[in-house]
């Protein structure tokens, strides 16, 4: 894991041996100021929702498979379509 912490003018990358909850509070504090861009790893379920963001990464690769998955279906439902036509 290498989270790290960016500023306006300071940037600071840890890397470290776990992604426990104590590190994080470690690196960021109890109530960190500002928005903190995280996955879904339960460590970070503390955080308030509002000043949270997801991982742009991540997200693009769950929209991914969600289009995986319906484009087969919708892919299933045209040939089920074609051949009761």
């Amino acid at each position: 894991m290498s989270p790290g912490v960016v500023t306006p003018r300071v940037v600071v990358f840890n890397l470290l041996p776990s992604r426990a909850r104590y590190v994080i509070h470690s690196l960021l504090g109890e109530a960190p100021q500002g928005v903190v861009i995280s996955d879904r790893y339960a460590a970070y379920a503390h955080l308030a929702a509002e000043p949270r963001q997801l991982c742009c990464a991540h997200l693009l690769r769950d929209f991914a498979r969600i289009s995986q998955r319906i484009g087969a279906k919708l892919l299933g439902a045209g040939y089920v379509l074609f051949r009761w036509r």
